[in-house]
Formats: structure tokens, sequence, C-alpha cells
């Protein structure tokens, strides 16, 4: 392994208590400004809390703040789900920004989302990276287990200092219903409506068919039964 693509150690086991402590933060800073907003706290889920925590290990392992791209398959049971990351000096200057960025604020205070799971590492440098996955189940189950946190207020932070992507936001769409054209067939066009000519050339058709369709031997004879079927047309 080159020196570029080195690895960059990671906290030790020993924060991880701490680590914890900062999730919790999170959680009761997203819930709080859901009360606030007259929103029902979000639930936390276990199953997205351990996704959220491994996506943080790997963004602080690269260095490189990114949304995790195997966020819809890892998370089950879903009709949406969302997801804020960033990284930052504190739990208070990330979330903060969040709050400040209308489309991250928006999964922090979305309608349909219920359940969250947040994951925080600290980095060797001390920098806090965090991962909040969101979800609105599609069914209730008991393999996802959850509990609520009691929402606290806490009081606005000064001007965060912190990096962030855009959020990411997918919902199952509803099955589409099918699309179905009719066709109909234009009536024909009344016979009263034509043309003088066209209705004089439809006549002479119809003549010169009849005539055809019974032909008589005599070549004198065929003329006369002409001139007197377009006579008989010309009225």
């Amino acid at each position: 392994m080159s020196a570029g693509a080195a690895a960059v150690s990671l906290a030790p086991a020993a924060h991880a208590d701490s680590t914890t402590s900062m999730e919790s933060q999170f959680i009761a800073k997203m819930n709080a400004a859901r009360q606030a907003s007259g929103l029902r706290p979000y639930s936390v889920a276990y199953d997205l809390t351990s996704i959220a925590r491994q996506h943080s290990a790997q963004m602080a392992q690269r260095q490189t703040l990114y949304h995790n791209p195997s966020l819809t398959s890892q998370v089950q049971n879903w009709q949406a789900v969302g997801e804020n990351v960033g990284e930052g000096p504190t739990v208070t200057d990330i979330h903060e920004a969040f709050m400040h960025s209308p489309e991250h604020r928006a999964n922090i205070l979305d309608h349909d989302f219920t359940q969250v799971g947040v994951g925080v590492t600290v980095d060797s440098n001390g920098v806090v990276w965090v991962t909040e996955d969101f979800r609105q189940p599609m069914h209730s189950t008991s393999s996802t287990p959850t509990h609520r946190s009691a929402p606290t207020h806490h009081a606005s932070a000064p001007a965060p200092t912190h990096r962030a992507t855009a959020p990411v936001v997918v919902r199952r769409a509803a099955a589409p219903r099918p699309h179905v054209t009719h066709q109909v067939a234009a009536p024909a066009r009344p016979a009263a409506t034509q043309s003088p000519q066209a209705q004089l050339l439809a006549r002479i058709t119809a003549a010169q068919t009849a005539v055809a369709a019974a032909p008589s031997a005599d070549p004198v004879a065929q003329a006369f039964d002409y001139l007197n079927a377009v006579s008989t047309v010309t009225g």
C-alpha cells in the first residue's frame, strides 16, 4: 500500500462510550427540533444504527464524505429511506449545519419518516463523522426493534464548521396504473355532405363496375349499355 493510500487510524475502542453518547446527542437534538415543529419524535431502529455506524467508520477510514451506495439494499422493510452524512469538530456544529441546510433539515423534519439510526466515528484527529439513516417502514415487524429517545431542548450553537453532502431520499413509487388508449374509427362521411363532383364520380364508378360485371357479347351492345348507364347517372 502506498503512503498516499495509507489507512488513517481511527479512534481507539476506549472511545466507544463517547461515540455512543454522541449518537444519543444527535438523536436528542433532532427529536427536539421535531417536537418544536409539532412532529412526533423518531424511534431509534437498531438495524439502522448498525448500518449508519458501519458507513461512518468507512467514511472516516477513507477520509471522504459520501453517501452509502448500498443503503436501499442494506435497509429492509421500507417505503422510504433517507440519509444525512457530515463531519465536523462537534455534534452541535454538525447538527446546526444540518438544520441550516434546507435539504438536510427536510430529512430531520420529514412527515413520513418514523425511524432513525445514527452512527458516529471519531478519527485520530478528533474529527466527528456521522451518518443519519431515516426510514418509513413498509410494515411493523419484530425483526426491527426500536426504542424512543426522550427529546430535550438545546441552545442554539454558533455558526458551524463542517462539511456535508446533499442528503439522499429514496421512496418506493406506487405501482403505475395501466395506460389504455382507445382507438375510434372515424365515421364514414355521409353522402349528403359530399360534393356534387364526388357523388357523380362514385355513381359513374358504380355504373362502370355494374357494366363490367355483366358484359354483353356484342361490342355495339356494350357501347349502348355504357351510354345508357352514363345517361342514367348524369340524369
